[in-house]
């Protein structure tokens, strides 16, 4: 049965905070780029503070048992140059 937005999910183990499967995908983005991207140097406290102003930790923890988002994350739509357009993301289908 799948649960709407607006209604509670299962209860959440949180590590400071951070929903703690959220908090394995920042540290697992980490890891990859630290092997992908070795210039990169992007911090897990970084990842993690962005996560938390974009999708509140993915909606406080609402992933599946892969770790992706139940509902999808979006951000605002960009233009050609990568600034915002000042319009919401077309939501998929």
């Amino acid at each position: 049965m799948s649960v709407g937005w607006w209604e509670p999910g299962p209860a959440v183990p949180y590590v400071g905070g951070i929903p703690s499967a959220v908090l394995a995908a920042y540290r697992n983005a980490a890891a990859i780029l630290a092997r992908t991207q070795p210039n990169c140097h992007l911090p897990v406290a970084l990842s993690a503070a962005i996560g938390k102003v974009v999708s509140g930790h993915a909606e406080g923890g609402r992933v599946d048992a892969a770790g992706d988002a139940v509902t999808p994350i979006l951000g605002p739509e960009l233009d050609s140059n990568g600034s915002a357009t000042g319009r919401a993301a077309p939501r998929p289908r």
